[in-house]
């Protein structure tokens, strides 16, 4: 499934994406749904909340229970014109996936050749950092160019959602562990992220996390065999697959839940391949009026419009 967090008319809401359409969980519930066991209140609950991460919390059941929903919808989609089950993507706004997450953890400098271009030695260990829930930035938003540089950079990369608290996990059960999948832009300061050894600063602009358009549910797509690509105005910047991370997505969870608890609705960003501004002879960084596309094979594509303060 691809579940999207949406508003219409001033109201948030989740639902599933099928095509150009989405489905509105809540108001699918109320039309099909004959009672309802506990796990199935609480995901309607969330639904009715709009609140990605509550409904993720509902695990296995509560996503269970929304493929049923969809399965009937679907059966009953011409005839059922009244309920407001079904939504143009036209007649919706399609917000981030989840727009507060707990956590957002970056990995830095996981695909060799992105490593290389930046003058690096391909890390050991993995390399982590924080990004902060003010950088989400909504799909096809409008994202100010910091006033503070002109060194803003794209780094296309596949988020991880977590599903469950994972603490000490073996990358054999990292799966368990997982809800979806989902595009993300590290947008990076460079010029503010090389003046120290602490990449924060450069990280942590407002607007600087693209999250979206979609959460692709695991079972959709494997994770570890992925065609990426950044698009900068139609020209292509990054090309690259996610089989050539250093370091994979079950390591990865091993790795970060070893040091930290992660929770329903925590994003791990997964690195960036080669081709990035910063990485150039000449390097082409973002301008006022840039279209960035981020690109994933199997979840869609993420646009993002740089605009002037």
């Amino acid at each position: 499934m691809k579940l999207v967090t949406f508003e219409r008319e001033g109201k948030r809401y989740i639902g599933v994406q099928v095509s150009q359409k989405v489905m509105d969980i809540a108001a699918a519930a109320r039309t099909y749904a004959k009672g309802m066991t506990e796990s199935q209140v609480s995901a309607y609950a969330a639904a009715v909340a709009g609140d990605m991460v509550s409904f993720l919390r509902t695990g296995e059941e509560g996503m269970a229970f929304v493929r049923i929903l969809m399965d009937l919808a679907l059966m009953n989609e011409l005839h059922d014109t009244h309920t407001n089950v079904w939504h143009t993507l036209e007649q919706i706004q399609v917000r981030a996936p989840i727009l507060h997450p707990g956590k957002i953890i970056c990995v830095g400098k996981n695909y060799q050749d992105h490593a290389a271009e930046m003058n690096s030695a391909a890390p050991t260990t993995p390399i982590i950092f924080a990004k902060f829930s003010n950088v989400i930035s909504d799909p096809h938003g409008k994202v100010v160019k910091p006033l503070q540089s002109d060194q803003l950079d794209y780094e296309a990369e596949l988020a991880v959602i977590i599903g469950k608290t994972a603490k000490n996990i073996k990358s054999e059960d990292a799966f368990e562990y997982i809800a979806g999948y989902s595009c993300f832009n590290d947008l990076s300061v460079r010029d503010y992220q090389m003046r120290t050894s602490q990449w924060l600063q450069g990280k942590t602009f407002d607007q600087s996390g693209p999250f979206g358009p979609v959460l692709v549910t695991k079972e959709e797509v494997d994770p570890l065999k992925l065609d990426i690509r950044c698009y900068v105005n139609g020209e292509v910047r990054q090309n690259a697959n996610t089989s050539n991370m250093i370091f994979d997505i079950p390591y990865l969870l091993e790795f970060i839940s070893g040091i930290m608890t992660l929770e329903a609705g925590d994003v791990i960003a997964t690195g960036t391949p080669s081709g990035v501004a910063a990485g150039m002879e000449n390097p082409k960084f973002l301008h006022i009026g840039d279209e960035v596309v981020v690109e994933i094979e199997g979840i869609g594509e993420l646009h993002t419009y740089i605009i002037e303060a």
